[in-house]
């Protein structure tokens, strides 16, 4: 092989060299922007249901530990239970109404909130304390209403919804039983997961994206608090096409809870899917909650 020839040869390695290392650095840049889209999410204001009526909804103000007001609404219980509904990555409260819809239908009242920073609350998206806060503010709200029974409250929680309402409740007295769909322990390890089949530049994207945006390096471990749960019971879902929460990543978190706990992996769920995926899921649900919840034994 002459020179010349191994001088175009070695420009072409160099180009593909080059193009590989631009298709990576462009997809580290694809995964940074996805993630600076859930911390800068515009808002939009929840209309109330054409069904608000007949549900009994009526719109509800409480305060976090740090003064911000969080807006949300709330069915009252018929039976003496509750139930805090909080929902996934910058949800506003009408992200839950069909769990809503399925506890309300059964007698137990059911408090639906925007998170801090979405809807009508004030502050500031994030994956934090202040979600912790929100969430504990939730539970006291409900607890105080007159229509609630002590020791009748349960928590209902999807995604990053679940993730913090498990953080919350591990060490919440208020709160009786934990139903919760994709969990999982750590923000880090669920971006690492989710961004996978993109490849190892879209995970290292993604995570410096929510470090940029402020998410806590020593973020708590809802694996670990799932063990201080209990003995109060807690029912896992996950669906086998959740891409975005893997399965294996919400069974680490059964695996190193306590008993009473229930896994309920549905198949060709995906993520947010559950509902639609299983017909029994309903019943399953509201079963879960009426006996968690039911009334103790004088």
């Amino acid at each position: 092989m002459n020179d010349k020839m191994k001088r175009f040869l070695g420009r072409i390695i160099l180009s593909i060299l080059a193009a590989g290392v631009g298709w990576q650095l462009l997809r580290a840049a694809r995964a940074v922007r996805s993630e600076y889209k859930f911390f800068s999410a515009p808002r939009s204001i929840p209309e109330l249901p054409t069904d608000a009526a007949a549900l009994g909804l009526r719109v509800v103000e409480f305060k976090s530990a740090d003064g911000t007001r969080l807006k949300g609404w709330y069915v009252p219980s018929t039976t003496g239970a509750a139930v805090v509904a909080v929902g996934g990555s910058s949800a506003t409260r009408d992200r839950m109404l069909p769990y809503a819809r399925i506890l309300v239908a059964g007698g137990t009242g059911v408090l639906l909130f925007d998170w801090p920073g979405c809807g009508e609350s004030e502050g500031k998206i994030g994956l934090g304390p202040k979600e912790r806060d929100a969430v504990r503010a939730a539970t006291a709200y409900v607890a105080g209403q007159p229509d609630v029974e002590p020791g009748r409250l349960g928590l209902l929680g999807f995604s990053l919804g679940a993730h913090v309402a498990l953080l919350a409740a591990a060490d919440d007295s208020l709160v009786s039983a934990l139903f919760v769909e994709g969990v999982f322990g750590s923000p880090w390890t669920q971006g690492l997961a989710e961004y996978a089949p993109s490849g190892v530049a879209s995970q290292w994207g993604a995570l410096l994206g929510d470090w940029l945006n402020g998410m806590e390096r020593n973020t708590p471990d809802a694996a670990e608090a799932a063990r201080r749960f209990a003995p109060r019971p807690m029912l896992i879902v996950a669906g086998t096409d959740d891409h975005t929460v893997p399965a294996f990543l919400s069974r680490e978190v059964y695996d190193n809870a306590r008993e009473p706990k229930t896994f309920w992996l549905i198949p060709g769920a995906e993520h947010g899917g559950y509902l639609r995926a299983d017909p029994m899921y309903s019943a399953r649900l509201r079963e879960f909650i009426e006996h968690a919840l039911a009334r103790k034994p004088v």
